[in-house]
C-alpha cells in the first residue's frame, strides 16, 4: 500500500469521524422544542451550522473514499475504515467532555491490532 492510499484513507476516515462530533454538538445545540413535530425538529437540525458542517464533511470524506476504492482492493481498504470508531471515540472524549470507560478503550486497543493485522497483509 502506498503512502498516497494510506494518506487518503486517514483523510476520508478522519473526515467521517469529525463529521460524528461536529453533528452531535449541532443536534446538542440546536434550538429544538421538547414537544416541537418531527418536521420542526429536522428543521432546526438542518439548518444547525455544526449539523451542515457535519454534513459537508460526510460529502467530502465520501469522495475522497472513491478516490480510495479507485486505487486499492475493497478487502485491503475497507478494514480501515475500522479507525474511525477510534477516532471518533477519541475525538468525544476530547472536544464532547465524555468520560472514557475501560471497556471502550479495551475495545479500540483490539480494534488498532485488527487493522494492524489487516495492514500487514
Amino acid at each position: 500500500m502506498s503512502l498516497k492510499s494510506v494518506l487518503m484513507i486517514l483523510l476520508s476516515v478522519g473526515l467521517s469521524a469529525v463529521a460524528q462530533v461536529v453533528m452531535k454538538a449541532g443536534v446538542g445545540a440546536a434550538a429544538v422544542a421538547p414537544a416541537a413535530g418531527i418536521a420542526t425538529t429536522y428543521l432546526a437540525l438542518l439548518t444547525s451550522p455544526r449539523v451542515l458542517l457535519g454534513l459537508v464533511c460526510y460529502g467530502v470524506s465520501a469522495l475522497v473514499w472513491l478516490r480510495v476504492l479507485a486505487m486499492l482492493d475493497v478487502s485491503q481498504a475497507y478494514p480501515f475504515v475500522a479507525l474511525g470508531f477510534v477516532l471518533t471515540m477519541a475525538l468525544g472524549f476530547l472536544w464532547l467532555g465524555e468520560t472514557p470507560h475501560p471497556t471502550r478503550l479495551l475495545g479500540a486497543a483490539f480494534i488498532l491490532a485488527g487493522v494492524w493485522l489487516v495492514g500487514l497483509r
